[in-house]
C-alpha cells in the first residue's frame, strides 16, 4: 500500500503455488518479554533461515513472515489481531495456514 507507515516487518519467500502460509510473530510484550514474545520472534526467523535455504522452485506454497507491533493493543473496532489476516484479505492466493509462535518453551 502506497504512503502506508506501519512498524511491522514483512518478508516474503515466494512458492510455486497460489497457495499461501503466514508466520505471524509479535514482537511487543508487558512483562516476561523473553518468552512472550522473543521466543516467538526467534522461532520465527529460525523458520524463515531455514525455508531460505531452499530453492524457490523446491517450495511449494509462498510464506510470509510478519513480525508485528501492537499485539497487545486492539484496534478501535477492538480487534486484537494486529496484522488483520483472514482468507479474504489474502488477495489472489489460497490462505493455507497461519503460524502464531508465541512463548515458545515456556512452561504453563
Amino acid at each position: 500500500v502506497p504512503n502506508l507507515k506501519t512498524a511491522t516487518v514483512w518478508v516474503s519467500l515466494p512458492g510455486t503455488t497460489d497457495e499461501t502460509i503466514f508466520v505471524v510473530a509479535h514482537r511487543d510484550g508487558w512483562f516476561e518479554g523473553a518468552t512472550d514474545n522473543a521466543s516467538g520472534v526467534a522461532t520465527m526467523l529460525g523458520l524463515a533461515e531455514y525455508f531460505a535455504k531452499i530453492p524457490r522452485e523446491q517450495r511449494r506454497r509462498t510464506i510470509h513472515f510478519l513480525g508485528t507491533s501492537g499485539h497487545h493493543m486492539a484496534d478501535f473496532s477492538g480487534n486484537s489481531n494486529p496484522c488483520g489476516i483472514t482468507p479474504t484479505t489474502v488477495y489472489g492466493s489460497e490462505l493455507t495456514c497461519t503460524v502464531r509462535p508465541a512463548m515458545c518453551g515456556s512452561a504453563p
